[in-house]
C-alpha cells in the first residue's frame, strides 16, 4: 500500500490527555439506519469510523490513517459478530491533507481508496458530500461505535450507536474547553464545528473518530477530537468537511 502523506505521517496519543481516537449518551441504531458508516479495523479490532463517499472511498480523520494494515468493514451493525451484510475491503492508498500536522490539529481529513469496489446496496450506501464552503446550522446526527463510558475506562457498545448533536457555535465552543483546561493544546478554526452536551450529556467518544456527522444526508463533519474522560459535559470537535469539497475532489479525480 502506499500512503500518501504530504507532511507527516499520523501517529496515537496518550488517551488521557485529549482523545483523539474519539457516543455516550445516545442510543444503538437500528440495522441500516446508516448504511455510509464503516469500521476501520487493525487485526479485527476497531480503531475508527468513516463515511462511504463512493464506491471506492472512504472519508475519515487523518489521526485514523495510522497503519498500513487497517480494513475498512461496511455494512456492519454488531461489531463483535461476522454479518451476513458486512462487506471487508483492503486499503489500497490513503492520502492525508498536507497541511495536517498531528493530533489535535486542523486539517484532520483523510481518504482511504479501496483495493476494490463495494457493492451498493439498502446495507452499504454512499453518503453526499456538503456544498463547498456551506455553513451547518442546528442540530446533527452523529453515528459510531465509540466508547459509551463517562469514565476513562474504554467500553465499546456491540451495536452502532446514534444520537442528535446540537452544534455550537466556535466561539462558545473555545469558551467551553478553555474553562476544562486553560493550559490544553487544542487548536479551533473556521474548519472545524462543535457539538455541545444538550440534553442527556451527549457527546463523540474514543472509538468515534473518523466517523460522520450528519445533516440533512449530507457529511457535514468528521469526528476529531474531544476531552476525556467523555462526560459529555464539554465539546465535541469536528472537521468541517465543507472547507476541503476541493481538496477531497481534486484526489478522487486524480486517482
Amino acid at each position: 500500500m502506499i500512503i500518501k502523506y504530504l507532511q507527516l505521517k499520523v501517529s496515537q496519543t496518550n488517551e488521557d490527555k485529549e482523545s483523539v481516537n474519539r457516543i455516550v449518551g445516545g442510543r444503538a441504531a437500528h440495522a441500516g439506519e446508516f448504511p455510509h458508516q464503516v469500521s476501520l479495523q487493525i487485526r479485527s479490532r476497531h480503531i475508527c469510523g468513516g463515511a462511504i463517499i463512493g464506491r471506492k472511498w472512504i472519508l475519515t480523520a487523518a489521526h485514523c490513517a495510522i497503519d498500513n494494515n487497517i480494513v475498512v468493514k461496511a455494512g456492519k451493525y454488531n461489531i463483535k459478530e461476522s454479518e451476513v451484510t458486512e462487506q471487508t475491503r483492503r486499503v489500497e492508498n490513503m492520502f492525508v491533507h498536507e497541511f495536517y500536522s498531528g493530533p489535535v490539529k486542523p486539517y484532520d481529513i483523510a481518504l482511504l481508496e479501496l483495493a476494490s469496489p463495494l457493492r451498493f446496496n439498502e446495507y452499504v450506501r454512499e453518503i453526499e458530500l456538503p456544498s463547498e464552503g456551506s455553513e451547518p446550522s442546528e442540530s446533527a446526527v452523529l453515528s459510531g461505535w465509540g466508547s459509551i463510558s463517562r469514565t476513562k475506562k474504554r467500553i465499546l457498545p456491540s451495536y452502532l450507536q446514534t444520537a442528535r448533536m446540537p452544534l455550537i457555535d466556535l466561539q462558545q465552543c473555545r469558551r467551553m474547553l478553555t474553562v476544562v483546561d486553560p493550559n490544553s493544546p487544542f487548536e479551533l478554526s473556521a474548519d472545524n464545528i462543535c457539538t455541545g452536551p444538550g440534553r442527556g450529556l451527549l457527546s463523540s467518544c474514543n472509538g468515534d473518530s473518523g466517523g460522520p456527522l450528519i445533516a440533512n444526508n449530507q457529511v457535514i463533519g468528521i469526528t476529531s477530537w474531544g476531552t476525556v474522560p467523555c462526560s459529555g459535559c464539554t465539546p465535541s470537535v469536528y472537521t468541517k468537511v465543507s472547507s476541503y469539497i476541493n481538496w477531497i475532489k481534486d484526489i478522487i479525480n486524480n486517482n
